[in-house]
């Protein structure tokens, strides 16, 4: 469950050693051993030894009591147990500090045990020391009543609230968190709010969105043929109610979408119905939602031991023939987490054109969200200089593993990505995206980056290796990570392989260029655009991003200044009417965005297309490297949108040098993949908690359909790519009213 849903307490640490001092060589560096590589936090492929006979949990504690000052873990604090995961024979514990007998959210210490009792991994979450003011009485109404006001649908009201301790910004806070829901399944949020103040801290959607449709595949890729299969571990003879899921339809004519049961057993027992895929009141539909979820379900039972379960019960609710009006199609499905007192369901789509519960890559996509939403800690946004979507991509990107991982199929949602029976796919994950390049900031775009490296997995150590490798590494994260920590944790997972001779070195050394072909172990969201070439890039989403980033793009690009620099011109496209840009500039440290203001040396105001200038009048600055943010100033009331970015750096034509610069750590990076969000960059960045559960999925606009349009062309690729083998052609998306980021 969530590290921070205040499960039993299982083993409380008082810290009470000092801190060890460092001689010539460290004593986490000599524990480690030479094949580890550490960060300032972290420590990835170690092989400590553990004392024998002990729990994952006790080797957990002595570790950290050995080696926790070294990483950064204050020798005062006290930790508290708040999971433990087991996969593939590997055991993860992961540890809250506690304030106020309250585990602190946002800062989580994560240890993992190998299958031969040692330790590979230490995540240790730097801790602000600064604390905010602690509340005498909690005002939970008044609490309820802000984030109410905050919540982007109408008529919410609470499910739980609860008071935590929040890491935000650079302080640890009394906050109130506030899980809301409003009159539609799919209405979900949680907010927190400031105890003391009462001001609201973070906002976020919680509804989890995705791809596709349903018959053996889907009926593109069967050609619209259905076959008459057995429908397993039903419980019940005359509905679809079995061990793991209970299926029902959204009354579409009830203003609350009430559930109504649609397939009923004929007198043989079976349900036999015929498929009308653009029906919104089809029993087709509960059936081909029901088989596939069965069949998710034994893959994760089979290959992974794990088995879904919430307060007490495995079974989950599935919704599908959803719309939020009378004959108006929803095009999407999504994965909506539990709260304290809620269980997560699924929640599938009937669009204008196709039915999202027909196509089995959908409901394992999101069912894939309900697995990582209980076997990692994952979150939704890692901060830094602006809050970013690389959780997100993250997450995204797992779901289209495992959905291809059940299909055997590297192409996702085909019936979704064929239009009118043309035949493509909606994503594919068997060709190479690289990072930074490639990033748009999108989830599911980018998400690819980490799915195409799950698939290159296959390749090279087969189905049964990989998945172990994906699940015990998705098992294994926690807080805010991001692309360049979520693939060091893979590694350090090989390397322990290679140790126990499940994996070969040389298998190693191909893992490893596949994950550096793709740019994944140093992963960050600065673009680097000296090269000529136009960049397509994403908004964000209207509520996040414009938020608590004032608008600030969730990626920044970089170009290198020559000595003989005059100007720099970067000009914005919108192929939408949505999208009112103003460019930022600094010299070599990043535009950094707040809630309240963006921080740059120049801002200039280009509107929708335009080119914004940067001279040295100005202060643009030679040979340095230059930071570029885009802030998209409507974004609150346009939505969403995607852009295009083009660079030209004139100069003088002189041939002259830059002088060497003096070695240093370089420009700030966006937390390293090692804080769960915690921004270390300065006091005025923004802090995303660690989020209860999977992922956020849309991609359409808030307001009206203006960037929908731009979306389809860019976010979803592979048309043909199951008949060519690669990805090439855009296709459309799915598009929605709006979008569900912010989703945990």
């Amino acid at each position: 469950m969530r590290a921070w849903r205040l499960g039993g307490l299982l083993v409380l640490i008082a810290w009470t050693s000092s801190p060890s001092v460092a001689l010539a060589q460290s004593a986490l560096d000599r524990e480690a051993g030479p094949a580890a590589w550490r960060t300032a936090h972290a420590i990835y492929g170690a092989s400590i030894a553990t004392a024998q006979g002990s729990t994952p949990e006790h080797a957990a504690i002595d570790v950290l009591r050995r080696l926790g000052a070294e990483l950064g873990l204050d020798t005062r604090d006290s930790l508290r147990v708040t999971r433990v995961m087991r996969s593939h024979g590997y055991v993860v514990v992961e540890f809250a500090r506690v304030l106020h007998d309250l585990p602190v959210l946002g800062a989580p210490i994560v240890v993992r045990v190998t299958p031969d009792h040692a330790i590979d991994l230490i995540d240790v979450a730097p801790m602000p020391t600064s604390r905010g003011p602690w509340p005498n009485a909690v005002r939970t109404q008044e609490a309820v009543d802000v984030a109410a006001a905050a919540a982007p649908f109408p008529s919410a009201h609470p499910l739980d609230t609860e008071l935590v301790a929040l890491v935000h910004q650079e302080r640890v806070v009394a906050a109130i968190a506030v899980e809301l829901a409003g009159a539609r399944p799919i209405d979900r949020a949680r907010a927190y709010v400031d105890a003391t103040s009462l001001e609201l801290l973070w906002l976020e959607e919680r509804a989890l969105d995705a791809l596709g449709r349903v018959f053996l595949h889907n009926p593109a890729t069967d050609m619209a043929m259905t076959s008459d299969l057995p429908l397993g571990d039903l419980t019940s003879t005359t509905n679809l109610v079995g061990a793991h899921l209970r299926v029902a339809s959204c009354d579409q004519l009830t203003p609350d979408c009430n559930t109504v049961t649609r397939a009923i057993a004929d007198a043989s027992g079976d349900f036999l119905f015929t498929p009308d895929a653009r029906a919104f009141d089809d029993a087709f539909s509960e059936v081909s939602a029901y088989f596939h979820g069965s069949l998710v379900v034994d893959y994760f039972h089979t290959a992974h031991a794990f088995t879904w379960t919430c307060t007490g019960t495995n079974v989950m609710d599935v919704i599908v023939n959803y719309s939020e009006a009378v004959h108006v199609g929803y095009d999407n499905a999504m994965f909506i987490p539990g709260s304290r007192s809620t269980c997560g369901s699924l929640v599938f789509g009937q669009g204008a054109i196709h039915d999202y519960a027909y196509d089995g890559d959908v409901v394992y996509h999101e069912y894939g969200h309900a697995v990582t939403d209980q076997i990692s800690a994952l979150g939704f946004f890692a901060t830094g200089p602006a809050d970013n979507y690389q959780p997100l991509a993250i997450n995204e990107g797992t779901s289209d593993y495992w959905a291809a991982a059940v299909d055997g199929d590297p192409q996702i949602g085909e019936s979704i990505g064929s239009y009118e029976g043309f035949m493509g796919s909606l994503r594919g994950i068997a060709d190479v995206v690289v990072c930074p390049n490639d990033l748009l900031g999108e989830g599911h775009s980018d998400g690819r980056i980490w799915s195409t490296f799950g698939w290159a997995l296959r390749g090279i150590v087969g189905q049964t290796r990989a998945d172990a490798l994906w699940f015990t590494t998705m098992s294994s994260l926690s807080g805010g990570v991001t692309l360049a920590q979520a693939t060091n944790t893979l590694l350090a997972t090989v390397m322990t392989e290679v140790r126990s001779g499940s994996i070969t070195s040389a298998e190693q050394a191909m893992i490893m260029a596949a994950a550096t072909a793709r740019g994944l172990p140093d992963c960050t969201m600065f673009v680097p655009i000296d090269d000529g070439h136009l960049r397509t890039g994403y908004s964000g989403n209207a509520f996040v991003t414009g938020g608590l980033s004032h608008g600030l793009a969730p990626i920044e690009y970089t170009l290198q200044i020559p000595p003989d620099v005059t100007d720099v011109e970067i000009e914005i496209g919108h192929p939408t009417i949505a999208g009112m840009v103003t460019v930022h500039f600094m010299n070599d440290v990043p535009v950094r965005g707040t809630g309240a203001r963006i921080i740059s040396q120049l801002a200039a105001p280009v509107g929708r297309i335009g080119t914004a200038f940067f001279t040295r009048t100005q202060g643009l600055v030679p040979c340095s490297t230059l930071y570029i943010g885009i802030e998209t100033s409507d974004i609150r009331t346009g939505g969403e949108s995607i852009y295009s970015i083009f660079s030209r750096v004139n100069t003088t034509h002189e041939t002259r040098a830059c002088p060497p610069r003096y070695p240093d750590a370089g420009p700030v990076h966006v937390d390293a993949g090692q804080d769960a969000g915690i921004d270390d960059a300065g006091s005025d960045g923004s802090m995303a908690p660690a989020a209860a559960s999977g992922c956020g999925c849309g991609v359409g606009a808030s307001r009206g359909g203006a960037a929908y349009l731009a979306l389809a062309l860019l976010l979803v690729v592979s048309r043909r790519a199951r008949r060519r083998g690669a990805d090439t052609t855009p296709v459309e998306i799915t598009r929605r009213r709006r979008s569900r980021f912010g989703a945990t």
